[in-house]
């Protein structure tokens, strides 16, 4: 883990480096920090990097400083064009690393309107961050009866990995259930 002072200001003097896998992993690094000065770096880098790759690694790490002032440029990331969607992935992933109420529901929205499978995935593996809450719990179950096995697995994925032994248990009975019905 890094921190203090000297850490941030070493890394915002190097945030843009010539190579951008530096730049991509200085900006992980800048998640770490809480507060306003890593946020501004990061929406800075997010506005400016003309790497997709740090461009959606700046969206994770906005998430990840926990501030909701990033929600509106997590939000404006869920629908900017990138090779592969790598902004978007990372704006999902910051979504999911705020953690907070607004957050989920932004992923839930994106989540029901997106058409792109592989964008639907990747939402509802970070329903994990929220499986405290008794909604999300509802939607991973809604999901597990998807007729479409990927997302299906998807959210049992999540279930398995990040729930209590009692939700756990009740998701499994879910998919056994569907999959393994006697006839």
């Amino acid at each position: 883990r890094i921190g203090g002072r000297d850490a941030f200001d070493i890394l915002v003097n190097n945030v843009y480096h010539n190579n951008p896998k530096v730049r991509r992993s200085i900006v992980r690094a800048l998640g770490e920090f809480k507060g306003t000065d890593s946020v501004q770096v990061l929406v800075d880098v997010y506005s400016k990097d003309p790497s997709y790759y740090v461009r959606g690694e700046a969206l994770h790490s906005l998430g990840k400083t926990g501030c909701e002032d990033s929600l509106p440029f997590l939000e404006k990331g869920l629908y900017e064009y990138s090779h592969e969607n790598t902004i978007t992935v990372g704006a999902l992933k910051g979504l999911g690393a705020l953690g907070t109420e607004k957050a989920y529901h932004m992923l839930i929205s994106y989540m029901l309107r997106t058409q792109n499978k592989k964008m639907k995935v990747v939402a509802i593996s970070q329903l994990s961050n929220f499986l405290m809450m008794q909604d999300a719990r509802d939607v991973i179950l809604n999901l597990i009866g998807d007729c479409d096995k990927e997302i299906c697995d998807s959210a049992m994925s999540v279930a398995v990995n990040g729930a209590d032994p009692a939700f756990r248990s009740t998701a499994m009975e879910k998919y056994v259930s569907k999959y393994f019905k006697k006839t």
